[in-house]
């Protein structure tokens, strides 16, 4: 059954990310329950990066974690670039530290493993495929490599209205 919206106009069992970077030069995420608030997972510090960049981070964790726990809760960013890049597959920084780089490279090709029904991935699906995959855990294709699952979400990952909303739950409040 179809979760049912609140009054303000978003659904109220779903699950909001937070992004933050702050100090000098550390970010971090985090995934809270939206009427509860209470922390479903919070990244430990990560130094160098960006606001956008832990935004990002953030919504590849919520697929991860919505995808682990068979959860298909709605999922809601107030970040528009971090939301455009999660659904382009593709970040956009000009930043060059090599282990911020690396972390977005994993991150992207982590989220290039799926599709995301809402936003209209729906024609690269096998469900055939998915099935037989999902069980036969142990299986190994021609290359000697555990076969992979063409991991499929229902989950809608939406833009948290701040100016209408207020701020979303999950804000780690470090705001000057």
């Amino acid at each position: 059954m179809k979760n049912l919206f609140s009054d303000l106009g978003y659904e109220k069992n779903s699950i909001c990310v937070d992004g933050s970077f702050f100090g000098k030069g550390i970010m971090q995420y985090q995934l809270v329950e939206t009427t509860t608030k209470k922390l479903l997972y919070r990244s430990d510090l990560i130094p160098g990066g960006s606001n956008n960049i832990a935004e990002y981070l953030g919504l590849v964790y919520a697929l991860h974690y919505v995808f682990k726990n068979e959860d298909n809760r709605t999922i809601y960013s107030d970040s528009y670039n971090g939301l455009t890049w999660f659904k382009n597959k593709q970040t956009n920084t000009s930043i060059e530290d090599l282990n911020i780089i690396d972390k977005l490279k994993k991150a992207t090709d982590y989220r290039k493993k799926f599709s995301v029904i809402s936003y209209g991935e729906w024609h690269k699906i096998d469900p055939e495929w998915d099935s037989f995959v999902k069980e036969n855990p142990t299986l190994l294709g021609r290359d000697n490599k555990k076969l992979e699952r063409h991991c499929i979400v229902k989950n809608q990952f939406l833009k948290w209205e701040t100016k209408s909303w207020g701020e979303i739950p999950a804000d780690f409040n470090r705001k000057k």
